[in-house]
């Protein structure tokens, strides 16, 4: 499983990718979107193998262990939803 929706053009877009070219234009950095298993997210960070990563990831105490947050920019709830 992917971590980010591409467009009909294949280009990767969403509300991260959004972000990050906001942050990299303040920054005058230049952006470089690698598109990776969610999984291997947090990993890719620690073996310093992408300088950040952005995928609506839920912060949780072990994920605390290995790699540093910002503050929250949404919440969400997730919820089952059945028949009467």
């Amino acid at each position: 499983m992917r971590s980010f929706l591409k467009d009909s053009a294949g280009n990767v877009v969403g509300i991260d990718i959004d972000m990050m070219k906001a942050v990299c234009d303040k920054l005058h950095m230049k952006l470089k979107i690698t598109d990776t298993a969610f999984d291997a997210v947090v990993v890719n960070v620690q073996r310093k193998m992408a300088d950040v990563g952005v995928a609506a990831m839920t912060i949780t105490d072990e994920r605390k262990k290995s790699v540093d947050f910002t503050d929250p920019y949404m919440t969400a709830t997730q919820v089952v939803i059945v028949r009467k």
